[in-house]
């Protein structure tokens, strides 16, 4: 999977006509992609635990279809914005995976360092950043959420929540 990048990037491929090729796999993805090559083997949760964090993102960003980096758990939200996307994502009756950004503040750090993420939660899907709160709430209101997390429409643009 593949981080294309915060909104800015977002934005100025959507603008460039870009993005949604991108998305669906027909053109390259810009260099700031992070999970371009993540070892294919089974991953066990303590290899990835044992990683350092950069490569740990790229491991879960890669191995998860849909991961959601979030404050808290899914069974524990702590904070609205988490318990919305978990809300959103439990009513979409999809499989996703969390991460508690809490709980592993140098994978948080790598998030907010290297690509612009500023809040949680932020939502991965098929490697690519869908977003945060506000993105996924713009996708259910268009109906298309169901479609985007299935990895078969391309995201909204990336918004801070």
């Amino acid at each position: 999977g593949k981080l294309i990048g915060g909104l800015d990037i977002l934005k100025g491929l959507h603008e460039e006509g870009k993005l949604a090729a991108i998305v669906a796999g027909t053109a390259a993805t810009p260099e700031c992609s992070i999970a371009s090559k993540v070892d294919k083997r089974k991953l066990t949760a303590e290899d990835i635990q044992n990683m350092p964090p950069d490569r740990r993102l790229k491991a879960l960003v890669g191995k998860f279809k849909v991961l959601l980096f979030m404050k808290g758990t899914p069974e524990r939200p702590r904070n609205g914005f988490s318990r919305q996307a978990v809300d959103m994502l439990k009513e979409s009756k999809v499989h996703y995976e969390a991460v508690d950004v809490l709980e592993q503040a140098d994978l948080c750090g790598v998030l907010k360092q290297q690509h612009r993420i500023a809040t949680f939660p932020q939502l991965f899907v098929h490697g690519q950043l869908l977003g945060g709160v506000e993105g996924l709430r713009e996708l259910k209101e268009e109906g298309r959420l169901t479609a985007a997390l299935a990895g078969k429409a391309a995201p909204a643009p990336v918004k801070e929540s």
